[in-house]
């Protein structure tokens, strides 16, 4: 789901997921506080099934933790300056050597 006028973005995983993740999705909303300053809120989901989900929990939401803070910096660094940020970069190249 898209939506500009309500600066809305959702989203389900549909594959690529491993077997153990049952539902994985995302709610992003944008707030505009002032003419320069908006705030961003990211609503993710995720269900895992109950035996792996027990193991791999914490670790699963340790690490969603660190990339909503690595998304949300490079959103950042898009809207201040119009450009992908370094890290970005960097994964965009693993990305298409893995592919390759």
């Amino acid at each position: 789901m898209f939506s500009d006028e309500n600066m809305e973005l959702a989203y389900v995983m549909t594959k690529g997921a491993p077997g153990f993740v049952k539902l994985a999705k995302n709610h992003w909303t944008v707030h505009k506080i002032n003419t320069n300053q908006c705030l961003v809120q990211m609503n993710v989901t995720m269900r895992l099934s109950k035996f792996m989900g027990s193991f791999l929990g914490g670790i699963i939401t340790k690490e969603m933790t660190k990339q909503v803070v690595t998304v949300l910096d490079d959103l950042k660094i898009y809207a201040e300056i119009g450009e992908i940020s370094e890290a970005k970069k960097v994964q965009i190249a693993k990305l298409k050597k893995k592919s390759s």
